[in-house]
């Protein structure tokens, strides 16, 4: 009886296995393309965003993650890279972080509501792009919102947050936008 069980067991959990196995493989391939679009999409709206006054005698092109590993795990291919002529420096924000050398604020999906309101009337006072995936973004305060719709990477933008920042941004993106709060 015994030697039954294991003939049947054992092809059933290594099919199981092997399934689990490649689920999880094809979730981590996912999260890294996602996560790959995601760290294109911030250079190519750095790229063409200005900054009007804070870019003036900077060292680097400072892109502070709160709470978005996602992008943290691009840091080796963000270091290789140019903004504006400046080397890209992706930092984790810390309390007491000189704000006025901040170029762009990624605020990570799962941060909460009351945080994300807090980091953006902080980064408000300077000239920084702020940038995030939570769904209510946008319609909130924040400058853009990035998301997929049909496994591509769009985005949504508040122009009314980019100007009173003082930052311009293309129009040629704005018109790339999914959708554009006013």
């Amino acid at each position: 009886m015994k030697l039954h069980k294991n003939r049947f067991f054992k092809p059933w959990f290594t099919c199981v296995y092997t399934l689990c196995l490649f689920a999880n493989f094809s979730y981590s391939m996912e999260s890294e393309q996602e996560s790959q679009m995601k760290a294109g999409m911030v250079l190519n709206l750095s790229r063409f965003t200005e900054w009007p006054n804070q870019l003036k005698g900077q060292n680097s092109f400072t892109i502070v993650l709160y709470e978005a590993k996602n992008l943290k795990r691009m840091e080796a291919g963000f270091e290789k890279l140019k903004v504006q002529g400046l080397p890209v420096d992706l930092v984790n924000y810390y309390e007491g972080m000189d704000l006025q050398k901040v170029q762009i604020l990624f605020i990570g999906e799962q941060t909460e509501d009351e945080i994300k309101i807090t980091l953006l009337e902080e980064f408000s006072k300077y000239e920084v792009l702020t940038i995030s995936e939570a769904e209510d973004f946008a319609e909130n305060g924040g400058m853009v919102r990035l998301y997929k719709l049909d496994k591509k990477m769009t985005f949504d933008v508040n122009v009314g947050a980019i100007r009173a920042s003082k930052l311009k941004m293309s129009s040629r993106v704005l018109k790339l936008a999914k959708g554009i709060i006013r």
